[in-house]
Formats: C-alpha cells, sequence, structure tokens
C-alpha cells in the first residue's frame, strides 16, 4: 500500500463528513488539492475548503433560487411518503424567504407534499443550472405556514404564472427550515450548516 493512501482516506472521508480534524495531520505546508470546489494551495487552503461555514443564504444562491423558474431551471422537490417511498416533484414557486428558509406554494392542499410534510418534514430541495455549473442541493424540515400574512407573501412572491394556475389561492403555503446546503456555485464550492 501507497504511504499517501492514508491521507487520500482521510481527506475523502472529511469531504463526506465535514469533519476536517483526521486530515490535518497528513497535509504538509506544500500540498495542492485540485477539486471540483475548487484549488487550495497549502494546508490551511485545503482544509479550509472542507470547513461548513455557518448556514445563511448568500445573494447568489438566493438570486438562483428566485430566478430558477424564469431562468428554465426548475427545483426538484423531495419527499417521503408513508410507505417510505421517496416522491420528486418539480416546482415553479419555490423561493428564498431568509437567509435560513426557502418557501414555495402548493397548489392542492390535499396533495402529496402538503399532506406528508405534516408527518415526515424532512425534505430535499435541488437546484441544477448547467449553463453556469452551478448545482445546490437543500436539506431541512417543512411545515405549512398558518400565517395568514406569510402565506400571502409567499403566494404574492411566486411567479405570475404560477399564481395564475391557482387564481383563487386555494394552495398552501410551505416554508423549509434549512439545515444544510451543499454544493457549487459560480463562487466555489459551498457547505453550510445551522
Amino acid at each position: 500500500m501507497n504511504d499517501w493512501m492514508p491521507a487520500v482516506d482521510a481527506y475523502r472521508n472529511a469531504v463526506v463528513t465535514g469533519n476536517s480534524g483526521a486530515v490535518a495531520a497528513h497535509l504538509s505546508d506544500d500540498v495542492v488539492v485540485e477539486t471540483n470546489f475548487g484549488r487550495a494551495e497549502g494546508a490551511d487552503a485545503a482544509l479550509a475548503l472542507l470547513r461548513p461555514a455557518a448556514l445563511r443564504l448568500t445573494e447568489e444562491i438566493k438570486s438562483a433560487v428566485n430566478g430558477a423558474l424564469g431562468n428554465q431551471t426548475p427545483m426538484l422537490i423531495g419527499y417521503t411518503d408513508e410507505r417510505g417511498e421517496i416522491h420528486l416533484s418539480f416546482r415553479g414557486t419555490i423561493q428564498a424567504r431568509s437567509d435560513e428558509q426557502l418557501a414555495l406554494w402548493a397548489r392542492e392542499p390535499e396533495g402529496g407534499l402538503p399532506r406528508n410534510i405534516a408527518v415526515r418534514p424532512n425534505v430535499t430541495l435541488f437546484y441544477h443550472d448547467p449553463a453556469s455549473r452551478t448545482t445546490y442541493s437543500f436539506y431541512g424540515r417543512a411545515r405549512i405556514e398558518a400565517d395568514p400574512a406569510a402565506r400571502a407573501a409567499i403566494y404574492a412572491d411566486s411567479p405570475a404564472r404560477e399564481r395564475q394556475m391557482d387564481f383563487r389561492q386555494r394552495g398552501v403555503a410551505i416554508v423549509v427550515d434549512l439545515d444544510r446546503v451543499e454544493g457549487r456555485g459560480p463562487g466555489g464550492r459551498v457547505l453550510m450548516v445551522r
């Protein structure tokens, strides 16, 4: 076995878990790391590629999410049903609600997503724009928004063509409290944890 294999294994484990402690002992001061998340020269820079930041959606991420439908890159949301099956659906109303939340309007209040998040709130949302090589995965807990003012704001912030499909506003507003965001944007690697 090569002497460098433990270092590679430690780095790969740190990429997956976000725990960079074990890899530090394997890095020399002149290490160069090139990944799809970026290039790092030196031990400190290589470790910085592995460390998660505090979860706070950047303007770049918010802009991508809010412009997804208009950009022809509608987002996916995944949730789990009562049989444990995972469902994926494109949603045109996904929007950045705050620095730590996404939201969306679901036209069918008795549909699969609203019905299932009441019991199984964990969801995953996915954004991908091949033109800019941008990919974000959002992990969080979804809930129906009961506050009338917040509900109205989520509906109002949805794209016009989506609002027209529920002009009587019979649907429900859903808020996703984010726990983790990962991926890659124009600014490089994204790894944020609440």
